[in-house]
């Protein structure tokens, strides 16, 4: 019965949606296997496209070693950083990897952007008699 009602006789118990009910499922050796040999696969594709994205960037992927996780982190910063850049007008030569020269170079365009409006600003403001 629930709240006073029967329930229809092909129903066995009554369905509980917020309690999470899970049955752990036995796979065969076969399965467990093919799962392996997928993993596998699905390793050594990522770690190829880590390293071919890191000779593409002359990135030094020597020193992750296995850590090909890491490897991706570290990649996707440095294009990250390629990317400001490039929004600054910084054309960057990924020729030879060196991310602090990188970071040096973003910092002084941001800089001398924060200069000139600053500049502007006070142009503005002396043109048209507004004290600031």
């Amino acid at each position: 019965m629930r709240f006073g009602n029967k329930l229809p006789a092909n129903i066995t118990e009554v369905p509980v949606f917020h309690v999470e009910k899970s049955e752990r499922v036995e796979l065969s050796d076969s399965a467990r296997a093919t799962f392996a040999r997928i993993g596998a696969r699905a390793r050594t594709a990522f770690a190829e496209l880590q390293i071919e994205r890191a000779k593409e960037l002359n990135f030094p992927y020597e020193q992750y070693g296995e850590d090909y996780y890491g490897l991706m982190l570290a990649i996707d910063h440095y294009e990250y950083r390629l990317d400001c850049a490039m929004k600054l007008g910084i054309n960057w030569d990924t020729s030879t990897y060196d991310l602090v020269a990188l970071e040096e170079a973003i910092e002084e365009a941001e800089n001398s952007a924060a200069y000139e409006k600053q500049e502007l600003r006070f142009f503005f403001t002396t043109t048209r008699g507004v004290e600031a």
